[in-house]
């Protein structure tokens, strides 16, 4: 989907499920920052999680690479994250 956590993000997408794996992309809503920037492209990843959004707004789960699984409000909770 494009560059973000890593420059070689896999986003996947199980459709008959609405299941959203983001993997490290996204942050779960108990982080309070990115974790580890070592390999990110942090001017990227904004855009990134806003293609994430668009292609797949039906999605019901949302499965980060650490913690808790919510729905797309952890999209969104990473793009408040990017703006800190």
């Amino acid at each position: 989907m494009g560059r973000g956590h890593a420059t070689d993000n896999i986003v996947v997408w199980i459709p008959s499920e609405k299941v959203l794996y983001p993997g490290c992309m996204v942050k779960d809503l108990q982080a309070t920052d990115l974790g580890n920037l070592s390999d990110a492209d942090v001017e990227a990843w904004p855009g990134t999680i806003e293609k994430v959004i668009r292609k797949f707004p039906s999605a019901k789960w949302v499965i980060p690479g650490h913690g808790e699984a919510g729905g797309l409000e952890l999209l969104y909770h990473t793009l408040d994250l990017l703006k800190y």
